[in-house]
C-alpha cells in the first residue's frame, strides 16, 4: 500500500511538472508566432478566468479597436503588470476591473500603458505556483 501511494505521488508531482514546461514552450511557441509575450499570474482577483500559476499569453492589439469586455495586460501607475478585463471608456482610456473585485482599477489602460489583449491561457488549478522564466503579472490591484 505504502509503494501504491508513493508511486501515485511520484506520478502526480512528476507529470504536473512536466505538463507545466510543456504549457511554457507551447505559450512561447504561440508568443513568438503573434509577436506577444508570455506572462505568470499571481493574484486571485480573476479565478473565473485563470489562477495563480497559471500562463498567459497577450498579443499586440490596436488601441482603437479594443471592446468592452476583453481581458487584457497593462502597466498599473506603479509600474506592476495587471491582467483585468476592461469595462468601460472614459475619454480616451479604459476602465479595468478583477473579475472577483468589487471595484474599479486605479490605473486607467491608454496607448502608453497597454501591453496586450489576453490570447491564450494555460491554466494552473494547483496551490503550487512553479516558477517558470515567464514575467509575472497580477491579477490584482489594490485601491489606495
Amino acid at each position: 500500500m505504502q509503494k501504491w501511494l508513493a508511486l501515485m505521488f511520484f506520478t502526480l508531482f512528476f507529470t504536473t511538472s512536466v505538463l507545466k514546461a510543456g504549457a511554457f514552450q507551447d505559450a512561447q511557441v504561440l508568443a513568438e508566432k503573434y509577436n506577444g509575450e508570455v506572462f505568470q499570474v499571481s493574484g486571485e482577483s480573476m479565478l473565473k478566468f485563470f489562477r495563480p500559476g497559471s500562463l498567459i499569453v497577450s498579443i499586440p492589439v490596436d488601441f482603437n479597436k479594443m471592446k468592452a469586455g476583453q481581458v487584457i495586460v497593462y502597466r498599473n501607475k506603479t509600474g506592476k503588470l495587471v491582467a483585468h478585463r476592461i469595462v468601460g471608456k472614459v475619454n480616451e482610456e479604459w476602465v479595468a476591473r478583477g473579475s472577483e473585485n468589487g471595484f474599479n482599477d486605479v490605473s486607467r489602460v491608454n496607448r502608453e500603458n497597454c501591453v496586450g489583449v489576453i490570447y491564450a491561457i494555460f491554466n494552473s488549478w494547483g496551490n503550487k505556483k512553479e516558477k517558470t522564466p515567464a514575467k509575472e503579472v497580477f491579477a490584482l490591484e489594490i485601491a489606495k
